[in-house]
């Protein structure tokens, strides 16, 4: 898992998928999976969640996706797969319509799945409007920002140290 792919950046492209029958993940191009693409999957009815767990769509990594459904949906839901595949980045409840954002992986630690484990177990508890993020997210999401200003630093110090030996240059010759 690259962790600069965890993060979706400001500008990103929401491709709403409401059945699977017309839906081909190997339609989207490349370039659109590569920028900042997140899938909307609306589990509305039991055919949806069917296709849903029969699509494969958690056997792509580095793909953010929203799931939507209802606390019915929620109770049928193949919720072992998602742990196992996904880090669950935060959870909503909003009218009774449960909205899941996960981060599709293939590196899936034992932290973050014990993470999981807790994330989903609080759904089965709660009766009314929430919104609960992930520790784990949290924390990934700012070690990212850390890693990137950082990168920015180091940066400014090789260009900063490239002027001092161009000048070191000019003034021995």
């Amino acid at each position: 898992m690259g962790i600069n792919k965890l993060e979706i950046g400001n500008n990103y492209v929401v491709f709403n998928v409401n059945d699977f029958n017309s839906f081909h993940f190997d339609d989207l191009n490349r370039d659109n999976r590569d920028r900042n693409l997140k899938i909307e999957i609306h589990l509305e009815s039991l055919n949806m969640l069917d296709q849903f767990n029969n699509s494969g769509i958690l056997d792509k990594n580095d793909l953010h996706v929203r799931l939507k459904f209802t606390k019915q949906n929620y109770l049928l839901l193949n919720t072992t797969e998602i742990m196992k595949k996904c880090i669950i980045k935060s959870v909503s409840v909003n009218d009774m319509i449960i909205v899941l954002e996960i981060f599709v992986t293939d590196n899936v630690k034992g932290f973050v799945l014990n993470n999981n484990i807790k994330v989903l177990e609080r759904l089965n508890y709660i009766s009314n409007d929430i919104h609960l993020l992930s520790k784990n997210h949290e924390i990934l999401y700012q070690a990212n920002l850390i890693l990137k200003e950082l990168h920015k630093s180091d940066n400014k110090v090789k260009n900063a140290k490239s002027r001092i030996d161009k000048l070191s240059e000019y003034l021995n010759s």
